[in-house]
């Protein structure tokens, strides 16, 4: 079935309301809530007019905090920007899929909650995060997120290594802000006097 615009527009805020119902905040298409000492979201978008993709990833909630203070990221700082800021913590991909749009924009939007629930559910039960994120799998921003990681556990010597690292072959970080990037800010805020001292 291909949809008109007005039957997007309520498609998604069908998907919203029942996610509100079930209990995750919403904005910009982004579904997302707290989970122990997780941010789970899960980003969809209606394409061609005809399926719902989706994208689900969980992060550490602390990432984000830690990232801002790293970036020298300056402002208000809300939940939403977890989920759909231009400036947040890389995440870890858990599931990404399609789902074809019926006649009933209901059972659509609540299969989609299914989805999320179930795999945010199965996550936390097998809370395979650390193993993901220091483990031979491929990540998205990996490094980034073992830095995260280790300033998370004050280990922030780790941290240094691995920014170096980086630096050493060429790469600042595919985030900056004022003209440094995320493993230059990472040296610059474990040097002398920085936020983040050895």
């Amino acid at each position: 079935m291909k949809l008109n615009k007005l039957q997007i527009k309520e498609l998604t805020r069908l998907i919203e309301f029942y996610a509100k119902k079930d209990g995750f905040c919403t904005k910009n298409n982004s579904i997302f809530c707290f989970v122990h000492e997780y941010f789970a979201c899960c980003d969809f978008l209606v394409v061609n007019a005809t399926k719902i993709v989706y994208r689900i990833s969980v992060k550490k909630s602390c990432y984000d905090d830690i990232f801002w203070n790293i970036m020298n990221i300056k402002g208000k700082k809300t939940d939403s920007l977890r989920a759909c800021g231009a400036f947040k913590a890389p995440s870890l991909l858990l599931k990404k899929g399609e789902i074809e749009i019926g006649d009933d924009y209901i059972d659509v939007s609540l299969f989609l909650i299914h989805i999320i629930n179930d795999t945010i559910e199965k996550f936390i039960s097998e809370d395979y995060f650390l193993e993901y994120v220091f483990g031979d799998n491929i990540v998205n921003d990996k490094n980034i997120l073992q830095c995260l990681e280790y300033l998370s556990q004050s280990n922030i010597q780790e941290a240094k290594l691995i920014a170096q690292k980086q630096l050493d072959l060429g790469d600042i970080g595919k985030f900056s802000n004022e003209g440094k990037g995320f493993f230059e800010w990472i040296l610059y805020h474990t040097g002398d006097g920085g936020m983040y001292e050895l």
